[in-house]
């Protein structure tokens, strides 16, 4: 089973002084001071592409993660830590800050930047917390022309694919998703 993962690297926003905030245009606060952090929405997506792959190793699935992010940056830190997690490959896609608000950009440059295999499921965070937009996974699976499940809580591995939980407007919804 490949899986992919997409995350971002976004400052650590908890950390910006208030007077930071109150004084700041509507660009945002000045940031440049503040550590830089996986955004938290992204830390989930890792964490259930993590656990996806588990469960298909205990159906004695062989499982693979690559990560992909973009940003220009020294994210050598954040990589180590997702390797020794588990993370296979990590992909960087090297793009000007100033574009980082733009989804179309994004999902673009992350789907030029694919490595030419198939993945059985591509694994996102719900939204940034830089931009809290959530369009990105929409636009991948548009791009790539596949079925794009919102609000996921849960993900296994299944005889015919891969069983996913997720969240509606008035409760859960459960199924199994057939993988290329």
């Amino acid at each position: 089973m490949e899986l992919l993962c997409c995350f971002k690297i976004v400052p650590d926003y908890e950390k910006v002084v208030s007077r930071d905030w109150l004084s700041a245009p509507l660009t945002g606060p000045d940031v440049s001071y503040v550590p830089r952090i996986i955004s938290c929405f992204d830390e989930a997506g890792l964490e259930a592409a993590l656990r996806l792959k588990d469960s298909a190793e205990k159906c004695g699935v062989s499982a693979a993660i690559t990560a992909i992010t973009v940003g220009s940056g020294s994210y050598d830190y954040f990589f180590r830590s997702l390797f020794a997690a588990g993370v296979q490959h990590i992909i960087q896609v090297p793009i000007a800050e100033p574009s980082a608000f733009s989804p179309g950009e994004i999902a673009e440059a992350i789907c030029s930047n694919l490595p030419q295999k198939t993945f059985d499921a591509i694994i996102c965070g719900a939204r940034s917390a830089d931009g809290c937009l959530g369009a990105v996974p929409y636009l991948l699976a548009k791009r790539l022309g596949l079925p794009c499940l919102p609000n996921v809580l849960e993900l296994g591995c299944h005889q015919q694919g891969i069983s996913a939980l997720w969240e509606l407007e008035r409760g859960t919804c459960s199924a199994v998703v057939s993988t290329p």
